[in-house]
């Protein structure tokens, strides 16, 4: 087994988006996450399972999935799909002065599938975010960023419709929670210029759990990933989660799942 995940790269370099129809070549694809960007996939047509990290989640078109760069999954679309794939860098947020449109796209960071009511407004959007894209150079950065916040508000009216609440406090934490991961409330409520009794009330309102607990499942999903895909050792887990100490690791991992991170190994499958 490797000692990282398959990492996957269909962004362009010098452009910090990417659109384009689904492959269909990649209907069957192996387990992999994607480097440094969020993607977005719409189908408008397409049957069968999508897998992210743990849990399999039926294909039932009109659909949007969202897929960050942490998370691990693959694809086992049995019939001909239709749809687009829109990337979208780390370094989108940076360049955008549009605050709004980043803060519509972390509304959605934490939406895996959204199952949509209304096919045509998504799909158009996409497919008129396509044509201007195809522009290049040409291509006109307002109509394109005023395209993608009506895509980003749609998704997001959609997912609020799906009975998925859009709360942006909880957004902007998941969001952290997907950049870097750290056994600290008080890291996260520094960066959110927020005190680590706020966050947990935030916490608390939003996803009826403690701000540690939030934490504790981001950091726990992502170790399981890593034990289960990779052959990286306890100690270069313990250390990426800036644990003092493995051992602390291996206890913290142990209360949050009843096994050991190798007893966990062991009896994990990969999907």
């Amino acid at each position: 087994m490797q000692a990282t995940i398959q990492v996957k790269d269909k962004s362009e370099r010098n452009t910090h988006l990417k659109i384009a129809p689904f492959d269909v070549r990649k209907r069957y694809t192996k387990p992999h996450r994607h480097n440094k960007y969020l993607e977005l996939v719409y189908f408008s047509d397409a049957q069968g399972v999508h897998h992210v990290d743990f849990k399999a989640y039926p294909i039932t078109s009109p659909v949007v999935f969202v897929i960050t760069q942490d998370q691990v999954h693959h694809w086992e679309i049995t019939t001909e799909p239709k749809g687009f794939v829109l990337i979208i860098k780390a370094s989108f947020l940076d360049f955008s002065t549009d605050q709004e449109l980043a803060i519509l796209l972390r509304s959605i960071f934490d939406k895996p599938m959204i199952n949509l009511s209304r096919e045509e407004n998504i799909g158009t959007l996409f497919s008129l975010l396509e044509k201007e894209y195809a522009k290049g150079v040409a291509g006109n950065t307002m109509v394109f960023e005023g395209l993608l916040k009506a895509l980003f508000a749609s998704i997001k009216e959609e997912a609020e419709k799906d009975g998925q609440k859009v709360h942006s406090k909880g957004a902007q934490l998941v969001a952290l929670l997907q950049e870097r991961l750290v056994n600290s409330v008080a890291y996260y409520a520094g960066v959110l210029h927020t005190s680590p009794e706020n966050l947990n009330a935030i916490c608390k309102k939003e996803f009826d759990k403690t701000a540690s607990l939030v934490i504790a499942e981001a950091i726990i999903k992502e170790a399981k990933r890593r034990l289960c895909y990779t052959d990286a050792s306890i100690a270069r887990l313990a250390y990426s989660f800036e644990f003092n100490d493995a051992s602390n690791f291996v206890k913290y991992f142990k209360r949050h799942t009843g096994l050991t991170p190798l007893q966990y190994r062991k009896t994990a499958r990969i999907p």
